[in-house]
């Protein structure tokens, strides 16, 4: 479907860069993180009837979007630190997604529709443990919290994206 030269799916991602840019944008205004605003965003984008759904090939998350951002945050990433607080890291990395993506599995089996087993619970699990090592770490610093906790957060959110996955 073509409208005027462009496809229809790139007229919508560029309607999504100009939200992000522009919600981004709003988060620098007020002085609060960004990542708070986005997620706020894409909740009030949700209740907007009738906007088209976008399929995102499986491909291109793995191959283009994910390593950039963990190449990002594992640049950052203070390696000395990282490995003096392992042990807490590695607990929270595996421990933690484990915990929750259990948890999610039983929930979802319960609260959502019986078409949801708990083969799709692990998966939805899954997919919603994995924090942003970015959100933490901005969070973390305008909270004011402890450096240790800080390379915690940071090494916890690189580990429990492979994990995760």
């Amino acid at each position: 479907m073509r409208a005027g030269g462009i496809h229809h799916a790139e007229l919508i991602l560029l309607l999504l860069l100009f939200l992000v840019g522009a919600l981004t944008t709003l988060s620098r205004r007020f002085q609060t993180p960004y990542p708070i605003v986005l997620v706020v965003g894409g909740l009030l984008l949700s209740f907007i009837p009738d906007l088209p759904q976008v399929s995102l090939n499986p491909d291109i998350v793995f191959l283009v979007l994910l390593p950039p951002l963990l190449f990002a945050a594992a640049f950052n990433t203070s390696w000395h630190d990282f490995r003096f607080h392992l042990v807490s890291v590695l607990l929270l990395g595996f421990g933690l997604v484990g915990f929750t993506v259990l948890g999610v599995a039983v929930a979802s089996e319960y609260l959502l529709p019986a078409s949801i087993d708990w083969r799709l619970g692990l998966v939805l699990g899954a997919v919603v443990c994995s924090t942003d090592a970015i959100a933490a770490t901005s969070i973390a610093a305008r909270v004011g919290l402890p450096r240790a906790i800080v390379d915690i957060l940071e090494g916890e959110s690189l580990v429990n994206d492979a994990s995760a996955l």
